[in-house]
């Protein structure tokens, strides 16, 4: 019975990747004009399903063996308290990564419970989780400069350099689906490799494709409208721009292995974009970067006090 609430408790949590991640995504291509709702979630669905199916092993194989080995107590414990706080930032429509979350909660937990993890990994995918925005941030800054000035600008007429945006659909359709790819191999592949002692890599691959698929088609939007309205006013080149860049730095650590908070990233190219531009909103910036500010120690001590109490 304890190992259906936890498959519960991974549809719930993989269910919040397609609201927090996918949604960011899906907010970078409504913002830019690239796509429709109905088409960006048929594109991002199927190619985050893939990924997940696919690739996300060897993210299962960093987290469930390589970072620690939780018994089903343990399993539920992290669970629950990434669901709670992913659920209170879902509601305040701030995006955050269940990677910054679940990490937080796996060291949580493992210190008040007594259970041994490897410290050198985490300290790894701890570092993963801080750099990946800055140079994400730097690779968006470089991207969209490049386009803007070696490009765009030598476009002559506003007419020409319209076409030329509506030309850039097609790139950053492509981009959209990589980087969705990345999400499924990574943001799942960290949400089930906490279970990855407990089950086969079959059903945590179907569990976590099912709840990410329907998170994004039931309530994706609310952290679409964050990212695509209210952060910074983009276009299919600043699109590309962000998801290009965010998809580099995921590929870049998941060639190791090392699981990275790919919603932080892309919202790293997008303040990059948008600082290339000189056009960004400094307000919903800084709530973004406190909230990101408080989840890890947050999930840090609510694991921490399940662990001693479990």
């Amino acid at each position: 019975m304890i190992a259906y609430v936890a498959v519960l408790l991974a549809l719930y949590l993989t269910w919040n990747i397609g609201v927090q991640t996918m949604g960011v995504l899906l907010g970078i291509n409504i913002g830019g004009g690239t796509m429709k709702l109905r088409n960006g979630v048929i594109v991002g669905g199927v190619f985050s399903v893939l990924g997940a199916l696919l690739l996300s092993r060897r993210i299962v194989a960093t987290i469930g063996t390589g970072l620690v080995a939780f018994d089903i107590t343990g399993v539920i414990a992290v669970m629950l308290c990434s669901a709670v706080l992913a659920t209170i930032l879902a509601w305040k429509r701030i995006p955050i990564s269940l990677t910054y979350l679940i990490i937080g909660g796996i060291a949580g937990y493992s210190v008040g419970a007594g259970v041994a993890f490897n410290t050198g990994l985490y300290g790894k995918v701890l570092l993963s989780l801080f750099i990946s925005p800055v140079i994400a941030l730097v690779l968006g800054f470089l991207i969209y400069y490049g386009i803007r000035s070696f490009v765009r600008k030598r476009i002559p007429g506003v007419k020409g350099r319209e076409v030329f945006e509506t030309k850039f659909q097609i790139p950053s359709i492509l981009s959209f689906a990589f980087i969705s790819f990345a999400v499924g191999v990574d943001s799942v592949g960290v949400v089930i490799g906490v279970m990855g002692k407990s089950f086969s890599f079959l059903t945590l691959g179907i569990v976590g494709a099912v709840g990410m698929f329907f998170g994004l088609l039931i309530w994706g939007y609310r952290i679409a409208r964050t990212v695509g309205i209210e952060l910074t006013d983009l276009s299919p080149t600043r699109s590309f721009s962000a998801a290009l860049s965010a998809g580099l730095v995921a590929m870049m650590f998941l060639v190791f292995s090392i699981p990275v908070s790919i919603s932080q990233t892309l919202i790293g190219g997008i303040i990059g974009i948008g600082i290339a531009r000189g056009r960004i909103e400094g307000g919903t910036v800084k709530d973004i970067l406190v909230y990101w500010g408080v989840a890890l120690p947050s999930a840090f001590i609510l694991a921490f006090v399940f662990g001693m109490v479990l």
